[in-house]
């Protein structure tokens, strides 16, 4: 990104686009995180506008492309990538993180990538790991948001407006199954949440990772109970084979083995 950075870019063509009171979110900024099991992330900023609705006002993609066009080198770790098609002209910016714990700061790094004074506080908040299980906690400030972007262009340009004009949305895909969630959970499994223009928003959600050799231990598990059951049962079959027999019955036994009939019960005929 140039010198103005997001927060500048923001501003300036919110200012340009004031006669755009009719038109209907030209603009469109999605901050997202896509978060790994050892607890990193790879986040992204991506801004576009919709050249059917400029060149529908009367605006020139020139014009735009000169704001959108980087001037300088992005920060180191920082990739940017120009969005050029029929639809859309903008950018996206990429930067990857070990450790996401620090989630609010390095959003707010991202948005403020190339410019200059006072990094942004437009959120704060934090993704943990804890084992197999992910937590995200995060919160937007709107009011800081919208205010360092007019304090970036000299210009604020009103809420009503942006509000038609501008879309906002941050997107977080976590590792294994999402448990909860206060988002719209997305068919590719990602959650997204629309953010407001003024006031505060929190989000979160709880996802869980399949355990360590979880699989695998339940297979051994089960195989060792079962194992387990079949030595029960054979060492119960030997125990009844072996088990010493009454006295009487020894004798009758012995007794038809040499060829004698065992004696005849009282009250029936030999």
């Amino acid at each position: 990104m140039n010198a103005r950075s997001v927060l500048r870019v923001v501003g300036l063509l919110g200012s340009v686009l004031l006669i755009a009171a009719a038109a209907s979110a030209c603009m469109k900024m999605d901050v997202q995180s896509d978060f790994t099991e050892e607890g990193g992330a790879t986040h992204s900023l991506r801004f576009t506008m919709s050249k059917e609705t400029l060149q529908a006002m009367g605006v020139s993609e020139e014009q735009l492309q000169q704001q959108l066009q980087p001037t300088m080198t992005p920060p180191p770790g920082v990739t940017f990538e120009q969005v050029n098609t029929e639809q859309e002209l903008g950018f996206v910016m990429r930067t990857s993180v070990d450790d996401a714990s620090d989630l609010g700061s390095q959003l707010n790094e991202l948005l403020t990538s190339g410019g200059e004074g006072t990094p942004t506080t437009s959120f704060s908040g934090s993704f943990r790991r804890d084992g197999n299980r992910y937590t995200l906690d995060l919160t937007f400030d709107a009011d800081a948001f919208f205010n360092q972007a007019g304090e970036a262009t000299g210009e604020q340009v009103p809420t009503q407006m942006l509000s038609q004009m501008l879309t906002i949305t941050y997107t977080a895909r976590l590792p294994g199954e999402v448990k909860e969630h206060n988002g719209t959970l997305l068919e590719d499994g990602r959650i997204q949440w629309t953010l407001p223009y003024s006031g505060t928003m929190r989000m979160t959600a709880r996802s869980e990772t399949a355990g360590v050799l979880s699989g695998t231990l339940l297979l051994v598990v089960a195989a060792a109970v079962a194992g387990g059951l079949a030595l029960v049962g054979a060492g119960i079959v030997l125990i009844t084979r072996r088990r010493p027999q009454p006295a009487a019955v020894s004798a009758q036994l012995e007794t038809t083995e040499e060829g004698e009939l065992p004696p005849s019960s009282p009250g029936t005929s030999a």
